[in-house]
């Protein structure tokens, strides 16, 4: 007789249901109440919000590398948070032949609620483990990262 696996519980060493798990998780935080300004707002268009924040007089073409996606890409991304009233497109000060991005008040409070929204997740998630495997945890996944965007010797860059 074959046994079937648990569909609540994962595997331990299987990544895929892992990533769904974790998906899963961020998404029961993300309906809470208070996190309403990112309600029908893609991870894409709150990491562009995140990085206009951090990032006073980001030009267009320095966000699009930041982000790793082709202009187009980007100009439909502005053009969707720009109607939703989150974007402004300014006039550089640094290059005034330029445009930069600005968050309007809806879209400092939209950011807001992500960072917020950030921690909270990210505590639930970690609550878990301890100090050490916390510190474990957030190392491995620094390494994953840089490893992910190295070129293996002798292989073309994906």
């Amino acid at each position: 007789m074959l046994s079937t696996p648990n569909p609540v519980q994962a595997p331990p060493t299987d990544i895929r249901h892992l990533w769904h798990a974790l998906f899963g998780c961020m998404r029961s935080v993300k309906a809470e109440a208070r996190f309403q300004p990112l309600h029908g707002l893609s991870p894409m268009e709150t990491e562009t919000l995140d990085q206009v924040a951090e990032h006073p007089d980001l030009l267009l073409r320095e966000l699009a590398a930041t982000l790793r996606i082709p202009p187009s890409t980007l100009t439909s991304l502005v053009n969707r948070l720009e109607r939703q009233g989150l974007l402004a497109r300014t006039i550089s000060a640094r290059d005034r032949r330029s445009y930069g991005l600005a968050l309007t008040d809806q879209g400092r409070q939209a950011q807001e609620a992500h960072r917020e929204f950030e921690t909270v997740a990210w505590a639930r998630i970690m609550r878990p483990l301890g100090d050490l495997e916390q510190a474990a945890f957030l190392d491995m996944l620094g390494t994953m990262v840089q490893g992910f965007h190295e070129t293996p010797k002798g292989q073309p860059h994906a």
